[in-house]
């Protein structure tokens, strides 16, 4: 089995660092659909960009086990999620839900992802990875079954979103060693508009 970073993970960061300037896919300029200062959040790892992000309460598909957790992922004040993350509550082995089921069947509707590789991923954990690409742009996209401390872990989301997808499945930076959340920073009390630009600096979100 094959480290991840070694397998395609400096060639996906790389593509996303390299794609950092450019023009993002149309969905990307979607208005907002609440006001994010109603919707409890938390930091969580900052993308390969380098860009701070921070995780949400997310609505799960219908898949072919229960879902224990499920969030989203936004990064650097873009309005659409970077990685969408489901913690499983059982009954599915990371082969499995790669290799077809629900999860993958919701996946191939959006994408069209590579076979899966076998790989690991922070902290050491095995994991099952997808290299995909949106159907209706071509974007780079990348998706993982997870085989997490806490159970399986589905996750995915654009290249640079890897880094938050490794911390919040396993609880470790991508170094390696364990992820600490940063010190929190004074909240502010204005609401998100509903309708907002593609891009926009986010407000200090508590954990």
């Amino acid at each position: 089995m094959r480290p991840f970073a070694a397998l395609t993970l400096s060639s996906l960061l790389g593509a996303a660092l390299l794609g950092a300037c450019a023009t993002p896919p149309p969905e990307a300029y979607a208005p907002l659909a609440r006001e994010r200062a109603s919707v409890e959040t938390r930091p969580v790892a900052a993308n390969a960009r380098g860009e701070a992000c921070f995780a949400q309460a997310a609505r799960a598909p219908a898949f072919d086990a229960p879902v224990s957790r499920a969030e989203e992922v936004f990064c650097g004040g873009w309005t659409q999620p970077s990685a969408r993350i489901y913690r499983m509550g059982g009954g599915l082995t990371a082969s499995q839900a790669a290799g077809g089921g629900a999860w993958r069947a919701w996946l191939d509707q959006r994408f069209v992802c590579d076979a899966p590789v076998a790989t690991n991923v922070a902290g050491g954990a095995p994991a099952q990875l997808l290299a995909c690409r949106r159907r209706s742009s071509g974007a780079a996209h990348v998706a993982l079954a997870i085989e997490a401390p806490g159970g399986l872990v589905l996750a995915d989301g654009i290249p640079a979103a890897i880094p938050p997808i490794e911390q919040m499945a396993t609880g470790a930076a991508a170094t390696g060693g364990p992820w600490h959340a940063p010190a929190p920073c004074r909240s502010r009390s204005r609401a998100w508009p509903r309708t907002a630009p593609a891009r926009r600096t986010r407000p200090c979100m508590s954990a």
